[in-house]
């Protein structure tokens, strides 16, 4: 029983250390994604602005 328990303790902490490494990645791509959503709002931006700035021009 004592063996079992053991063993049974090492798969909990190889599963508790398995969902950190993916919680990490997660936490990576969710970083990522809203970098590039930074990225598109002042590309959007940019573009509002050049429309702007030909409209008055014509």
């Amino acid at each position: 029983a004592t063996r079992e328990s053991v063993v049974a303790i090492k798969d909990i902490g190889a599963t508790i250390a398995r969902i950190s490494e993916i919680a990490a990645t997660i936490a990576a791509s969710v970083e990522q994604q809203g970098m590039a959503t930074r990225e598109i709002a002042g590309n959007v931006q940019q573009a509002a602005q050049g429309t702007t700035e030909v409209t008055s021009n014509i």
